[in-house]
């Protein structure tokens, strides 16, 4: 299959699962189930697209659907994006339409672990696999918005046609609430780690290394995963003392080489069980919330956040709304993904590693 032929492939297949056009392979006994995916990459941090194999979920809204993905087929959707056949840090959406009249397609996403209720990459190359073929007979600075429902609110995707052919898909996502700045957390070693923590969807303690850890080199992951877990420990039990509304539990560290006024920054975050390949969508919406509240950055301004891959998104801060806790900053998250193949996987619960696992 020629590029061309696999961008329009993956355009009938997410566009027809977003209009409702699902089809169910299975078993009449329920030993095995038949999916179709489309698989791609956004600055190196893989998506499974789920598009065939799982009807039309029930429910009124996104919340009734997620409660049925958990109860239901979770176990299935999981063993997708876990070895296997995927790695622990795949992560994955299932396409649904949307419950809300006003949304183009509905979103329902996933890592090896359990589902997010928003996912900036993964969003990136849903709306990517959806409109490059479209894209390709358009000129140079072709726009179109796509509107998604998610659990975490609706999101705002707007792709632009540049002078390659390639998309560059920005994510607005929604507002990053800076819950605090410079707290005293550690991370159960001894080090002094002062942490701003900030909830975009998820909680994520934003640690800059040459403070923490300044004989560290920047890039050591398997060190700084492993001051990641004693930090996300850390910040819940800080939060507990110390924050009157309970949080949910720290699941991301974002790990920062540098923090330089409306220039570059390089990142590396590690989730609760892996680490993201790219620059995190939402990582780098909370970052940009920080560096708001900090007045780093004014609306209208954006850095380029690097990951320890190399690829970058850039992240612009599009306003800043006043919370109980201070302010939270709605941010833009402008990146490209890549298109790598469409598939049949097979679910065999015959097999006895079919849920899979991670390592």
């Amino acid at each position: 299959m020629t590029p061309e032929g696999l961008e329009a492939v993956a355009a009938k297949l997410v566009s027809r699962a977003a209009s409702g056009d699902l089809g169910e392979s299975r078993a009449a006994d329920g030993t095995w189930r038949s999916v179709s995916v489309v698989d791609s990459h956004t600055s190196g941090m893989p998506t499974r697209i789920i598009v065939d194999g799982f009807s039309v979920l029930p429910g009124t809204s996104v919340a009734e659907r997620v409660e049925y993905v958990r109860q239901e087929i979770a176990d299935e959707l999981l063993s997708l994006l876990r070895e296997p056949r995927g790695h622990a840090a795949s992560c994955g959406v299932l396409v649904q339409p949307p419950i809300d009249p006003t949304a183009d397609v509905g979103a329902i996403y996933l890592c090896t672990d359990g589902l997010l209720p928003v996912c900036g990459h993964a969003s990136m190359g849903m709306v990517d696999a959806l409109l490059r073929d479209e894209a390709r007979s358009q000129p140079e600075g072709w726009e179109k918005t796509v509107t998604i429902e998610t659990a975490g609110g609706i999101l705002m995707a707007r792709a632009t046609r540049g002078g390659s052919g390639a998309l560059e898909v920005g994510i607005e996502v929604p507002a990053a609430e800076v819950v605090a700045l410079d707290a005293e957390v550690g991370d159960g070693s001894g080090s002094a780690v002062r942490a701003d923590i900030a909830r975009c969807g998820g909680i994520y303690a934003i640690v800059k290394v040459a403070d923490a850890y300044p004989d560290l080199v920047f890039g050591a992951t398997p060190e700084l995963r492993a001051h990641a877990e004693g930090i996300m420990e850390r910040v819940d039990r800080w939060a507990s003392e110390n924050l009157p509304a309970r949080l949910p539990k720290c699941t991301h560290v974002v790990f920062v080489e540098e923090q330089v006024d409306r220039a570059a920054v390089r990142t590396l975050t590690v989730h609760d069980g892996f680490v993201d390949r790219s620059p995190c969508g939402t990582g780098s919406a909370a970052l940009a919330s920080v560096y708001a509240r900090r007045r780093r950055l004014e609306p209208g301004e954006e850095f380029l956040n690097r990951s320890m891959t190399g690829g970058a998104f850039r992240v612009r801060v599009e306003g800043i709304e006043q919370t109980s806790q201070g302010s939270a900053a709605r941010s833009r998250i402008l990146g490209g993904s890549r298109l790598l193949g469409v598939s049949t996987q097979v679910i065999d619960r015959r097999d006895p590693m079919w849920r899979g696992f991670t390592w």
